[in-house]
């Protein structure tokens, strides 16, 4: 009875406090708040229902998250957006948050929003938290399918992927290991034969005398391959053979040889692996000083050994040798070992969840019974319907976790089509796809079987349909191209291929425009250190996307893009060596709050790319300067901040020092957007950048004739008050529920703490929801909610249960000092209306 009592004494305002001390880190205030009985899951009425869990997770208070939890706070408990504390954390509150929330009993790492993202999906390039989560999420996995249906030992052959330049006789090492081909016809070095490249990849299930047995992948060496290389780089179970040529000079070999390490790392997803790599010098029947090349193979093995240690498992072997010879003491060192990492990786194999190890030793079969012979791809009903064949009682749920997994152990690859499971196709074989898809459609101008480009960088539909008419279904090939971001078509009839674009950035696309009101802002993603680097199939997909997505058709050249939408304009650009991407946005017209959308827009599509593409990439994220941007110089980075830079400049209030340009730059002059009001770390945004005549329902705002805006702190409850520039008018409608009150402004003294204080001001009292623009979305309640929403010179602000709030404006862009609440009463003297606000019922 006395738990009920001090149950119903709770109040809003105390739950409110609570929140706020979550939010705030405010230990004490927290064991206070609970102690006075406030229920530790309660749910905010004000910040998107959620707990103040999450609130300690968007913060990165650690202590507090471990006070909650040992209060029994739930873990899991999604807000209105469907994001849990996980959520939140992987997107704004830091490693340490992460790790404490990732290993905590019970925490669903596999939970999705209402975007169908997980916390992985939403932490940004930050390696050290996608490791915890990656690891996390593949346990968990594992554990529910095993829970599911227990496990069974299964001897899975291995994967060796031979990769490395063209001619430097990959295939022929690999023809070698399996002791194929006549002794005669391996010592055949024929210079007049033709040269016979590998289109693709070109895979075997082979028994290597000594080793074992092995599926072995015969990466091709031309670089117009890399983009989908990438792509099925990463497999578990792999030993990977670096071949480079003994007789190049020691700098190309070493370049050689860091970039396909860097592609190894980066397309690595799984953090606690260290991928098996032995490194192979060919051609050592034709060095003039055998221990000349020797040395300089034990120079490069030693320096990349060091330089990824952490990342890769190096063997330490030092292999130079004829390719052509199978009984040689350096091929008797290789067979060695490979034959030790062979075993090795055989002792981690786990055991394989039931259902996984079924339909693996029924994929032969169905390759030849279920699919048509061109092509072993089976649509999702077809696939499930062979699945319940021999399982009747199985879960289109956990058939679909159990098939993922198969694809996280590239078993099988699973391709979504559509928004759910059953749009989805299943590539049996995954050799199929490297060879007689990616090959055909990439192959460069020696190969003879090959698509054939205009002169404007285009493909035709009907080229796809001669080049796979017969061998594969041309409407497939297609579809699996776009899928894979390969390629996109404005009319069905022109493919564009960004991959194969030869066309360099036009002299016109970035030109100054002239105008000193420009608003320019940039970021820039800059690889870690030299292991780092974007994998092959970064870029070219991000200008997939951009065409995708964008409703004005961007401008496409190779390494860049430039997109449009009204009067701003936006650059995407990959650097030449290929180790860091900018974005940069700009404004003739100064529209500031265009220039966000764009860039929060292109931000989003990046980073998201560069998860996906490159999960072992370390990058660092810049700011970049304003006036550089503006002034055009070269060589953007060396005038960039950090990111903390810009933090803690903003939290002192202080001025950016740009060392390397001799100047200072406000914050605000780098940030197209400061406001440091929160939002939900999902953002709902349109492809374009949306007109403020393209609001949600509830609450909406015109203007007319622009100003100069102010700065100023107001107080009270469920007031919206907005802040216009002089002579400027402002219209409010809202939502059913709402008053409307307009008057103008009064004297210096009439809000304490406000600037420069001949603005027009109007207020409003609310009883219902008002719009949010960091939201996007359903309006809310405004009572305790504190939103900033910034248009042509104008701030509208909500400020709910009495309490103060700081507004930012596209001013002087100084915040006020809090006004007292007593103070506050005087805001409520201003007099004479000036324009009359309107209601619109909705």
């Amino acid at each position: 009875m006395s738990g009920r009592k001090n149950r119903a004494s709770v109040t809003a305002d105390l739950e409110e406090d609570f929140f706020k001390a979550a939010d705030d880190g405010d230990e004490e205030r927290v064991k206070e708040c609970l102690d006075k009985g406030v229920d530790v899951n309660a749910r905010s009425n004000s910040s998107w229902g959620r707990t103040a869990l999450h609130m300690a997770a968007e913060g990165g208070h650690v202590h507090i998250a471990k006070l909650l939890i040992a209060k029994k706070a739930a873990v899991n408990t999604k807000d209105d957006t469907c994001e849990t504390p996980l959520h939140i954390a992987a997107s704004q509150g830091g490693y340490p948050m992460v790790q404490l929330l990732a290993s905590t009993a019970g925490v669903d790492v596999l939970a999705k929003n209402e975007d169908g993202k997980t916390a992985l999906e939403l932490s940004g390039t930050d390696q050290m938290i996608r490791r915890v989560l990656q690891k996390r999420q593949q346990d968990q996995r594992q554990s529910e399918l095993m829970a599911r249906t227990g496990g069974v030992k299964m001897k899975r052959r291995i994967k060796v992927f031979v990769v490395g330049h063209g001619k430097v006789g990959k295939t022929t090492l690999i023809k070698a290991l399996e002791r194929i081909l006549p002794l005669k016809e391996l010592l055949k070095r024929d210079v007049t034969q033709p040269y016979v490249p590998t289109p693709g990849i070109e895979v075997e299930i082979v028994r290597i005398p000594g080793v074992g047995e092995a599926s072995v992948w015969d990466f091709a060496g031309q670089t117009q391959f890399y983009v989908t290389h990438a792509m099925l780089l990463d497999a578990k179970n792999t030993i990977y053979i670096v071949n480079y040529k003994s007789t190049d000079e020691p700098d190309v070999q070493k370049g050689q040889i860091h970039q396909w390490l860097c592609s190894i790392k980066a397309c690595n997803a799984d953090p606690n692996n260290r991928p098996d790599v032995v490194l192979v010098a060919s051609h050592g029947d034709m060095l003039k000083e055998k221990d000349g090349g020797r040395r300089r193979a034990e120079n490069i093995l030693r320096e990349m050994s060091g330089m990824f240690k952490t990342h890769l498992n190096i063997a330490d072997e030092v292999v130079v040798m004829d390719c052509r010879k199978s009984k040689t003491s350096e091929m008797t060192q290789l067979k060695k070992c490979l034959h030790n990492l062979h075993g090795a990786l055989l002792q981690k194999q786990q055991d394989m969840p039931m259902l996984c190890a079924e339909i693996i030793k029924r994929v032969p079969d169905w390759c030849k019974s279920k699919c048509s012979p061109k092509s072993p791809v089976m649509d999702w009903d077809t696939y499930r319907r062979a699945v319940k064949e021999f399982n009747p009682a199985v879960e289109e749920n956990f058939l679909q976790k159990s098939t993922e997994h198969l694809h996280d152990q590239a078993e099988v690859i699973l391709v979504r089509t559509g928004g759910s499971s059953s749009d989805s196709i299943v590539i049996l074989k995954p050799s199929w796809l490297g060879k007689d898809v990616f090959g055909p459609t990439l192959a460069p101008e020696n190969f003879p079987e090959r698509l054939t480009r205009t002169a404007e960088d285009l493909v035709l539909k009907d080229e796809i349909c001669r080049v796979f008419q017969g061998k594969s279904d041309p409407e497939l090939v297609i579809t699996l191209l776009q899928k894979f971001q390969l390629c996109h078509s404005y009319n069905g009839k022109e493919f564009i291929f960004p991959s194969l674009l030869t066309q360099e950035m036009p002299t016109d696309a970035w030109l100054s425009t002239g105008d000193p009101t420009t608003l320019y802002f940039g970021k820039a993603w800059r690889c870690r250190d030299l292991t780092d680097m974007f994998s092959s199939d970064f870029f070219p997909r991000v200008q997939t996307l951009l065409m995708t997505k964008m409703s004005n058709r961007p401008i496409l050249w190779k390494g860049g893009a430039k997109c449009f939408d009204s009067d701003v304009e936006a650059l995407v650009q990959m650097t030449g060596e290929g180790r860091t991407v900018y974005i940069c946005t700009r404004s003739v017209e100064g529209d500031r709050e265009r220039c966000h959308h764009m860039m929060h827009i292109l931000e989003k599509l990046v980073v998201g790319v560069l998860q996906e593409s490159s999960p072992g990439t370390d990058a660092i994220q810049l700011i970049l300067s304003a006036r550089a941007l503006k002034e055009h110089r070269d060589n953007l980075l060396k005038y960039a901040y950090t990111a903390e830079e810009v933090k803690v400049a903003k939290a002192e209030s202080v001025s950016l020092v740009n060392r390397a340009g001799g100047y200072s730059e406000k914050v605000i002059d780098v940030m197209c957007k400061t406001s440091r009001h929160r939002s939900p770390s999902r953002v709902s945004d349109p492809v374009t950048i949306p007109d403020w005549d393209r609001r949600p329902r509830g609450i909406s705002m015109t203007s007319s004739q622009s100003g100069s805006p102010t700065s100023i702190g107001v107080v009270g409850r469920d007031n919206v008050i907005v802040v216009a520039g002089a002579g400027a008018s402002v219209n409010l409608s809202g939502a059913a529920g709402v008053s409307m009150s307009g008057s103008s402004a009064a004297d210096d003294d009439s809000v304490a703490g406000s600037q420069n204080w001949q603005d027009e001001v109007f207020t409003a009292m609310t009883t219902d929801r008002q719009y949010s623009e960091e939201q996007h979305a359903e309006p809310m309640s405004p009572t305790t909610q504190k939103t900033v929403v910034e248009g042509d010179d104008n701030t509208v602000v909500t400020a709910g249960d009495g309490s103060f709030v700081s507004v930012r404006t596209s001013g002087d862009g100084q915040d006020m000092e809090p006004v007292e609440k007593a103070e506050a009463s005087a805001s409520k003297d201003v007099v004479d209306l000036l324009d009359p606000m309107s209601i619109e019922l909705d």
